[in-house]
């Protein structure tokens, strides 16, 4: 169960790992993992309605983001804790382009470690 800002206990980071997660599914079988200032994470983006996490190794912290080529971009705790909670919505929703636009924090990337 998360709490305010995203944070989960370590454990359920084994969530981003496993092939599916509620509903949403992962176009690569493995996670893709890079460092940020903060630290190692894996990052998983769901093919079926596009939305993207990381998950933070050393705390088990998970947040929704944006990606770009060189950053992770933080989306906002009402989001984040949204996206955890409820189930793929099976496609992209036009909300989801709005909540995409409430960044909070740059996380960037500083090493690509896999694949």
């Amino acid at each position: 169960m998360s709490s305010p800002g995203g944070h989960l206990e370590p454990d359920s980071i084994k969530h981003l790992l496993q092939a599916i997660w509620g509903g949403h599914r992962w176009p690569q079988p493995r996670p893709h993992r890079v460092r940020i200032d903060y630290g190692e994470v894996v990052q998983r983006h769901c093919s079926r309605c596009g939305r993207d996490f990381i998950g933070v190794i050393s705390s088990g912290e998970c947040h929704a983001v944006l990606i770009s080529v060189f950053s992770f971009f933080q989306l906002d705790a009402e989001v984040t804790e949204r996206w955890l909670n409820e189930p793929c919505p099976g496609n992209r929703l036009l909300g989801d382009d709005e909540a995409r636009e409430r960044r909070t924090l740059e996380l960037k990337i500083t090493q690509r470690l896999s694949h």
